[in-house]
């Protein structure tokens, strides 16, 4: 049996810049800084919509209820994961 593969050039990462907002975690609060006028949405493990909001300031700061996986999507970026402990 013999594999073969084949790539196409003009495929692959089409956007390599960094993100413009920041999140960090400090205990059970997730802190996403650079989300002026950025909705933000958050939502749990498993799809529920936690907390949603538009900041008017740079940073946007979310309780969480609970440790857990988190996804955080902020404007139209794909959703980061993170895990609180």
């Amino acid at each position: 049996m013999v594999f073969v593969a084949t790539f196409d050039g003009t495929e692959g990462i089409d956007n390599t810049e960094p993100d413009p907002y920041a999140i960090t975690s400090q205990g059970n609060q997730v802190i996403i800084s650079g989300v002026a006028e950025f909705p933000v949405r958050i939502f749990d493990a498993v799809g529920r919509l936690r907390a949603t909001s538009t900041s008017h300031s740079d940073t946007a700061v979310f309780s969480a209820p609970a440790t857990g996986v988190y996804l955080i999507q902020v404007g139209t970026y794909p959703a980061t994961r993170i895990v609180l402990r």
